[in-house]
């Protein structure tokens, strides 16, 4: 692989119309679940397959990134691929991303050649008697970051977030984790005052400082699996700052999130 730039997904293509699932879902399971952004809320399927998600997004619109979140692809082996059409898959049906073969059920992050269509489906091959679980499932236009974070940069730094017992003496009787917590902080500097208020503040005024979460990727070439579901920290969030006249400009966010292992 070769070092990237820090990208941020937040564009949906599900949210330009409502996902279809090509079978019955399971009782509890609405496909509807997999843009809600949460990760506890799941899209589950039984039958022979292959499976589809599709949406039809009224007009073409474009995707260069996929991202699947809190998944059981790869515990029973699915082949997943991505593929978009000008006519509803009826005699145009445009790859976008290859079949491939999850390694485990950790977050699924790639990236494709961008396509322009109206019509997108994710679509999964699972052995027989298999049931396909997603939580969040995300392809759209990602945000490319013009350079990378300002050094230096943890890009997991962790909280954990646990209970513990004492003893009336004082002793130690025991701990319990409840989840390891990050929170990120990258920073930039010298950003086109352009690009901040042009790409960067679409991003923050119709999602991010909602609280809506999105996907991270602090270096998604070289460390794919450092991405995670984060949101702006309550209370902080983001700072921006002129650095020279009006023309250069630095950002600082404060994220939280929870990688999952």
């Amino acid at each position: 692989m070769t070092w990237q730039n820090p990208a941020i997904l937040y564009d949906n293509r599900l949210d330009n119309g409502t996902p279809v699932s090509s079978v019955t879902v399971d009782t509890g399971y609405s496909v509807l679940s997999l843009r809600d952004w949460r990760n506890y809320t799941f899209w589950q399927a039984t039958g022979a397959g292959p499976f589809y998600i599709t949406v039809n997004c009224a007009s073409a619109k474009t995707a260069n990134t996929l991202c699947i979140l809190s998944h059981n692809l790869g515990t029973i082996g699915a082949t997943v691929s991505l593929e978009c059409s000008s006519d509803n898959f009826s005699t145009d049906t445009t790859v976008a991303l290859s079949g491939f073969v999850p390694t485990n059920d950790k977050i699924i992050y790639k990236q494709f050649t961008s396509q322009n269509k109206q019509y997108w489906r994710l679509k999964i091959t699972v052995p027989a008697s298999s049931s396909p679980r997603m939580a969040i499932l995300c392809f759209g236009t990602r945000l490319d970051f013009p350079y990378g974070v300002t050094a230096p940069y943890d890009p997991l730094p962790q909280r954990i977030q646990s209970e513990s017992n004492s003893s009336q003496a004082g002793n130690l009787l025991g701990s319990i984790v409840d989840y390891h917590e990050i929170n990120p902080k990258p920073q930039w500097q010298y950003l086109s005052a352009t690009w901040v208020r042009d790409t960067f503040m679409a991003f923050w005024d119709n999602h991010a400082q909602g609280m809506t979460p999105f996907i991270w990727s602090w270096e998604p070439g070289d460390h794919p699996a450092d991405t995670m579901l984060v949101s702006v920290k309550a209370d902080s969030g983001m700072q921006i700052a002129y650095e020279s006249g009006q023309t250069i400009m630095n950002i600082s966010l404060d994220l939280v999130g929870i990688k999952e292992t």
